[in-house]
């Protein structure tokens, strides 16, 4: 009995989907119900909510989010986003669905959804007075898994007003935080005169980063230079000073702040400080921030000269993640870096630079494959050890 009401609320759904107004959207609801992973993966996928309220221009967005543990990666990549009226976790119990007469499910179990909805306002969805619409966000916001088979369809004219908006990836930091930002750096000795690089040492796999000898050496050439410190984030108190003094020697640990125990916002402010003149490191998710900051700091007038530079250097993906094109597409501020082998030598490239066909080539080399010289000599073009003796040539 129940298997037949789910199919007729479902027809009936199906039914109010096909009559859909969108101008007529005042009220939105995403039910977000599966856990979080990788900050990067995230990232590009909470960007989607922008297409989302462009299209939905008149109603009002709320995200709710089931799953536990989304509070640090909810709360720390979706503050201030101006595209949603109001983020919560409540269960389905405590939700109010008949507010809302627009759904969107980011589920691998949608008919869980279809289930709940029909029990409790099956006779009201079949009847018509309950004019519920739902579609699927599921298709470009979680990864394909195995036998699972999406029950709500996509709506079609959002999928192609997406298709056509290509904006590139913002996160939103306050004037309020930006300015904390500054005045912790300030109260860990960076002084106003000085330069700020934020290199990040970290990734989801070991594959993804330098070899300690090229790190080092890269490393000791930033610390050698004049006005400058860098900040490193430690946030598991993984006690990465005491490494870094073994790796380098007391003597340049004054250079260096060491950020322990913040919470993934706190970190993410950091890179949006006015002091920062270089971000630097692997196909990562805070590397996908730091992007995301300044995208938002120029759309809002900040001047393309007063961007840091940003950089991320890439290797060889694994079959299934894709290539540098998927990942870092859209990116109009970060240099991105690309190892490959031409003419049986190891070159940097730029992906910028790439022809389409070899954007979207699963061919790059590993990470390990890159020289200290080619990456102290691209960032001394991008920030002159000695930056008089470049004017004077100019």
């Amino acid at each position: 009995m129940r298997i037949e009401s789910q199919k007729e609320t479902l027809n009936k759904i199906l039914h109010n989907n096909n009559m859909l107004d969108v101008a007529s959207i005042k009220r939105v609801l995403i039910l977000h119900e599966e856990e979080f992973d990788i900050i990067g993966d995230w990232v590009i996928r909470f960007h989607k909510l922008t297409y989302l309220k462009g299209f939905l221009q008149n109603a009002a967005i709320t995200i709710n989010f089931t799953a536990a543990g989304h509070n640090m990666l909810s709360d720390a990549l979706l503050k201030n986003n101006p595209h949603l009226h109001a983020i919560t976790a409540m269960k389905w119990q405590e939700i109010d669905f008949e507010q809302y007469d627009f759904i969107l499910t980011v589920s691998y179990n949608e008919q869980a959804i279809l289930a709940y909805l029909d029990q409790r306002y099956g006779s009201s969805i079949q009847c018509g007075a309950f004019r519920i619409c739902v579609f699927t966000m599921s298709y470009f916001m979680l990864k394909p898994k195995e036998g699972v088979v999406f029950l709500f369809p996509l709506n079609r004219e959002l999928g192609l007003y997406s298709e056509k908006m290509g904006t590139p990836i913002e996160l939103y930091i306050s004037k309020e935080e930006q300015q904390w930002a500054d005045a912790w750096l300030r109260e860990k000795g960076l002084k106003e005169n000085e330069q700020l690089f934020i290199i990040l040492d970290s990734a989801s796999k070991r594959d993804k980063l330098l070899s300690i000898p090229v790190y080092y050496e890269l490393l000791l050439d930033l610390l050698l230079r004049d006005n400058v410190k860098v900040l490193n984030f430690d946030e598991m108190n993984m006690g990465k000073e005491k490494f870094y003094t073994e790796l380098l020697g007391a003597i340049h640990m004054e250079k260096f702040i060491f950020s322990k125990g913040l919470n993934l916002r706190e970190a993410i402010c950091l890179l949006g400080s006015s002091q920062v003149k270089l971000i630097l490191g692997p196909c990562t998710g805070l590397m996908h921030c730091a992007s995301g900051i300044y995208n938002n700091y120029v759309r809002n007038g900040l001047n393309r000269a007063q961007v840091p530079v940003l950089i991320v250097y890439t290797g060889k993906y694994k079959q299934d993640a894709g290539n540098v094109y998927l990942w870092w597409n859209n990116n109009p501020l970060m240099n991105i870096l690309v190892i490959r082998k031409r003419n049986n030598d190891k070159t940097m490239l730029l992906m910028d630079d790439l022809t389409d066909e070899e954007k979207i080539k699963n061919d790059g080399l590993t990470c390990d494959e890159y020289t200290a010289r080619m990456l102290t000599e691209f960032v001394d073009q991008k920030i002159p050890k000695f930056p008089s003796m470049r004017a004077l040539h100019v």
